[in-house]
């Protein structure tokens, strides 16, 4: 089943992990009901989506503050302790590449360049029963922004679940 629409970010918190605010209307005809459902899901993914943007993160020294970041040796991970969830992360080449948690489960991103970005275009959460994954394509939209031009979960809710696929025909709002 497909649900096409008019999806629109009203406002961004960046820092934050979350959007602040948005507009989707579904094309045709839908209850009231069936649209607030589908309003419902729509911000549900947007929350999946938005743990995975590092823009919308903390900066690392809100993020970390007071918590003590242990490297032994040559080891690509690092410990952290005193975090309210994170226990240890793994880098290579500088990235953040796998992250653990006190909850036993992890995530690990594969990033891609575009253009003069470093974005992450795969994202593998390991639960105890499945490992959900979740794909993204971007597109430039000019002025340095990038966004995703396709989404893709599997197996996020339970074991066998989806693909969910999200297609988004992009542009910018004109300035005014």
């Amino acid at each position: 089943d497909k649900v096409k629409g008019r999806f629109q970010f009203v406002a961004w918190r960046g820092g934050n992990g979350r959007y602040k605010s948005f507009n989707f209307e579904p094309t045709g005809s839908f209850s009231r009901e069936a649209r607030r459902a589908v309003a419902d899901l729509t911000e549900a993914r947007l929350s999946i989506w938005s743990r995975q943007d590092f823009c919308a993160r903390p900066w690392f020294e809100t993020a970390f503050l007071g918590c003590e970041v242990i490297r032994r040796g040559s080891t690509d991970e690092v410990e952290v302790r005193g975090h309210r969830s994170i226990v240890a992360i793994t880098i290579r080449d500088n990235l953040p590449v796998i992250i653990r948690y006190k909850d036993g489960t992890s995530l690990e991103r594969t990033f891609t360049h575009l253009k003069e970005h470093l974005v992450p275009t795969e994202t593998r959460w390991r639960f105890a029963d499945r490992t959900a994954t979740l794909t993204a394509t971007f597109k430039s939209l000019g002025r340095g922004w990038l966004f995703p031009a396709t989404r893709t979960h599997r197996d996020w809710f339970s074991s066998g679940w989806g693909p969910e696929r999200y297609t988004f025909r992009l542009r910018m709002p004109r300035r005014r």
